[in-house]
């Protein structure tokens, strides 16, 4: 296991507001070309001024929750409906509505990585009952990422299950 792979899922949020910020800016992706920003708004001209729009007065946003990611995809990326077609959704958004319960349980795991609160090792049991069936000892996150997931048929720990399925979501938005 290599340290790129925990960084990837440690910083994994970082990697959604890469593409999110990206595509407002125009960039191309092969699953998608260049998506159109919600009501016809123009390309930003770079990744500071795309981030300092959607930051508007605030300093920071959040990106692990999967639901405020949808929000805020379908108020940046895609075409509003007409009288002729429905709402078009951009890729991102797709992607991430599809996937939303296993990004919030990742998401969990990435939280009680680095807290300890009672709220975060809750969460925490939640995502482990939903990848593996069933809690670890004390809600420790290093005994279920080293855990040999059972569905796995080169029984791969779950840490390599995760960054997989993570790299594969990306995949299909880049």
């Amino acid at each position: 296991m290599s340290w790129h792979t925990y960084e990837f899922l440690l910083l994994g949020n970082r990697s959604w507001k890469i593409y999110f910020f990206r595509t407002l800016c125009g960039y191309n992706s092969t699953a998608a070309g260049q998506e159109p920003l919600f009501n016809g708004a123009r390309h930003y001209p770079s990744l500071a001024a795309a981030e300092a729009a959607v930051l508007g007065s605030n300093r920071f946003m959040l990106w692990e929750n999967s639901g405020k990611i949808i929000a805020r995809c379908s108020r940046h990326i895609g075409m509003p409906a007409t009288a002729a077609s429905p709402r078009r959704s951009g890729i991102q958004e797709t992607v991430i509505k599809s996937n939303s319960a296993r990004l919030d349980a990742l998401a969990a795991v990435r939280h009680r990585i680095v807290h300890d609160q009672s709220d975060a090792k809750a969460r925490f049991d939640d995502a482990c009952r939903l990848f593996a069936g069933r809690t670890f000892p004390a809600s420790r996150p290093g005994k279920f990422l080293r855990a040999i997931d059972a569905n796995s048929p080169t029984h791969a720990k779950w840490i390599d299950t995760a960054a997989t399925e993570l790299t594969g979501l990306a995949r299909q938005m880049v």
